[in-house]
């Protein structure tokens, strides 16, 4: 890679919980997120990202180590990164750059090892301050720094400009899109959404927020778990459900605009600096959100059952040497940790298994053919007993043990699942995710050869997740008290 071209900024933009159908690139009639509809136009966007899980900390660690479980551990959150990991922070160390983190996110935070490569004083919001609780809806936190749109991130941008030498990675991690999504923005943010784009509000009103939301608040762990015995006990008309489900979808598009409105900043500053020509930025997230499909087991949620939603993720990449062109080809999120360094002239350790898509991405070659593995994660104990009575979700994971993990195999167009079943039974299923994103027929056939030769696959690959399960407690692990701090961070637990 000519030196002229390399990155002199690096920076990798998180969001957890983003649900790509509510981003124009990979939906035309998305109209609120101006912002990355612009930023898509100069760079690459990827058509088949996958995430490895549906849960943050195991993929945000996929993202950054470029491995999954068996490597990085993670397969429950929060838990900790192990040391002997080489992290993406560590690698652009290594080549000099000036590493800084804004952690912001309860499950992928400094404390836990996801800042690896970074020096303390460059880790920006202090890990025990990361709290996204709520209490008052129209007293929304000021979340500015937790989005790098700070006097730090500024003071960054303004030594690149004036230091040519000078270079620096950047990774920031937070969220504006995970439940509970009423607690997202105040009443005069709804006003104001509802009168940008009414056409995604449509009839819903104030009268709805007030009437939905203390009952989404009560009962939210019951609806995303529990749904039919939910409603049921509610009694909610099929009427009210519809209602509901458009008024928490709206919430979610709220969100989304919100990140639109904050990414837009940072490439406004990099762009004010005159940085964008020296400057790689990549927008992605830690896993998707399926909010209601009327055909899944659970609505509203991410980290089970392995919907198209949460894991076929958004990935946009912009910077020197990057085509404006869609890129279809399959990718996982191991993938970005080498392709990035790639991308700047550096290369990952063996210790790796990403695959560096640079030059297929400049167009110098062919992509490769891969293949994507996924798994579920394993409920801790803590969260069983936080909130008991939920009978859908635990007639499908009954217990904290790594068999109850389903895992999936994406091979070419098909998406392979081996999952449980009300019960003790387990099954295979398959579906073209590309054809069928609703997962309205499965055409698993164990006679077809290929499907077959998946199906031990899936087996095999589920052994080797059960096989490195860290089943006790291990150095450096969070107390249950810390545990539960996290959690309640990020809404898990009341």
């Amino acid at each position: 890679m000519p030196a002229e071209t390399e990155p002199r900024l690096v920076l990798l933009y998180v969001n957890c919980t983003l649900n790509r159908s509510f981003l124009g690139p990979y939906d035309s009639g998305v109209t609120f997120t101006p912002n990355i509809d612009g930023f898509a136009r100069e760079g690459t966007v990827f058509k088949n990202h996958h995430s490895e899980s549906g849960v943050s900390g195991p993929c945000f660690a996929s993202n950054i180590s470029g491995t999954q479980a068996p490597k990085h551990r993670v397969y429950y959150h929060p838990r900790k990164l192990p040391d002997e990991l080489h992290l993406l922070a560590e690698s652009y160390r290594d080549a000099g750059y000036d590493t800084h983190f804004w952690s912001g996110h309860p499950m992928a935070a400094a404390r836990l090892g996801y800042g690896q490569g970074v020096p303390a004083r460059n880790v920006v919001l202090s890990d025990s301050k990361q709290h996204r609780a709520v209490l008052d809806r129209n007293a929304q936190p000021d979340r500015t720094q937790l989005t790098a749109n700070d006097a730090r991130f500024e003071a960054i941008l303004k030594r690149l400009e004036a230091d040519p030498s000078y270079k620096a990675y950047v990774q920031v991690f937070f969220t504006i899109t995970h439940a509970p999504y009423h607690n997202l923005f105040s009443d005069a943010e709804f006003a104001s959404f509802r009168e940008e784009y009414p056409e995604v509000v449509g009839d819903l009103t104030q009268a709805d927020l007030d009437r939905f939301f203390p009952l989404y608040s009560e009962h939210r762990f019951g609806l995303e778990w529990n749904f039919p015995e939910t409603i049921e006990k509610l009694g909610l008309s099929k009427t009210d459900v519809a209602r509901l489900v458009r008024l928490l979808e709206m919430c979610y598009r709220i969100g989304v605009h919100k990140l639109d409105g904050w990414f837009g900043r940072v490439l406004a500053k990099i762009h004010d600096h005159g940085l964008d020509s020296e400057s790689l930025v990549a927008l992605t997230t830690d896993h998707g959100e399926i909010l209601y499909r009327e055909n899944a087991l659970f609505h509203w949620v991410h980290g089970k059952q392995l919907a198209p939603e949460v894991i076929r993720i958004p990935w946009i990449i912009r910077g020197p040497g990057v085509p404006r062109r869609t890129y279809e080809a399959l990718t996982r999120s191991i993938d970005l940790h080498p392709t990035l360094l790639g991308l700047s002239g550096l290369q990952a350790l063996d210790s790796v298994d990403g695959v560096d898509l640079s030059a297929s991405i400049r167009g110098l070659e062919s992509p490769p053919e891969l293949r994507a593995l996924s798994h579920t994660t394993v409920i801790s104990d803590v969260r069983y007993r936080k909130i008991p009575g939920l009978n859908l979700r635990n007639s499908y994971f009954p217990a904290s043990d790594p068999r109850t993990i389903w895992v999936l195999i994406r091979d070419g167009a098909l998406a392979f699942r081996w999952r449980s079943t009300k019960g003790t039974a387990w099954k295979f299923e398959a579906f073209d995710w590309d054809l069928d994103p609703g997962e309205t027929r499965d055409i698993f056939d164990p006679r077809d050869p290929r499907h077959a030769r998946v199906q031990e696959e899936l087996v095999r690959y589920k052994e080797l997740l059960i096989s490195r399960y860290p089943g006790a407690p291990t150095e450096g692990d969070l107390s249950e008290d810390e545990m539960l701090e996290a959690l309640r961070a990020l809404g898990y637990v009341r």
